[in-house]
């Protein structure tokens, strides 16, 4: 059976997360929280008193639009002067949590490995934003590329079916020296167009495989890596 007075264990990141404070400092933290509350209730409380859900509203469109102005005014600076608030109670014991002067005192000479754990995260933070922000451009610059070179693929496969009906017109008509000329000339721009729309293709595929992305299971980009090419 365990012992009564044993501490359970935690964990190097659940100590972090815990701050060692006082039971007088938790009431204090707590008193100034429900401070908080109050005022909020107080003042929607107030809000309730001027309204009067009997009367039909008789606001003009210029004073619903200036009492909206005015709400939101309130509403930034009831945000900023707590921010502020906080920031200036914060402000001194973290100072002197860096500093480690002769006046910290021990509460604040234990913010130390807090102040530095939330300066790692927020490093962290910023750098996996950082990350993220790269490879959506790099996807952006993917799905570019891939659109330019649809465009040029189906230009090109327009010029290769053109080129091949004018081959199966000149095969209809009687062959002779100059139209036979011709018709090499032609298969040779056939070839030479193929040969283009594999390059395209490579290239094509070749992007999309390279930037990482999860061409699999795209249909789209599946079929620019993986379509077969169609023999004549």
């Amino acid at each position: 059976m365990a012992d009564s007075n044993d501490v359970p264990m935690l964990d190097g990141h659940e100590e972090m997360s815990r701050l060692p404070i006082s039971e007088d400092e938790a009431k204090i933290l707590k008193l100034y929280d429900r401070i908080q509350e109050l005022r909020l209730e107080i003042a929607i409380i107030n809000a309730q008193k001027s309204h009067r859900p009997g009367e039909p509203p008789s606001f003009t469109a210029e004073e619903t639009e200036k009492a909206q102005s005015e709400l939101m005014e309130s509403r930034a600076q009831y945000i900023l002067r707590n921010e502020v608030t906080e920031a200036v109670m914060t402000a001194n014991p973290i100072l002197r949590a860096v500093h480690n002067g002769p006046e910290a005192a021990l509460i604040e000479r234990e913010l130390l490995p807090y102040i530095e754990h939330r300066d790692d995260t927020s490093i962290s933070v910023a750098t996996q934003a950082a990350d993220t922000n790269k490879v959506l451009s790099v996807l952006t610059n993917v799905q570019s590329n891939t659109l330019r070179k649809s465009r040029e693929n189906v230009t090109l496969a327009a010029e290769m079916l053109e080129l091949v009906e004018q081959v199966k017109l000149k095969k209809r008509v009687p062959p002779n020296s100059k139209m036979m000329q011709e018709q090499e000339e032609l298969e040779a721009d056939v070839k030479a167009s193929k040969q283009r729309w594999r390059v395209m293709k490579g290239v094509a595929s070749g992007i999309i495989v390279g930037s990482g992305i999860d061409w699999v299971h795209d249909d789209e980009l599946q079929d620019v890596v993986l379509d077969p090419e169609e023999e004549e």
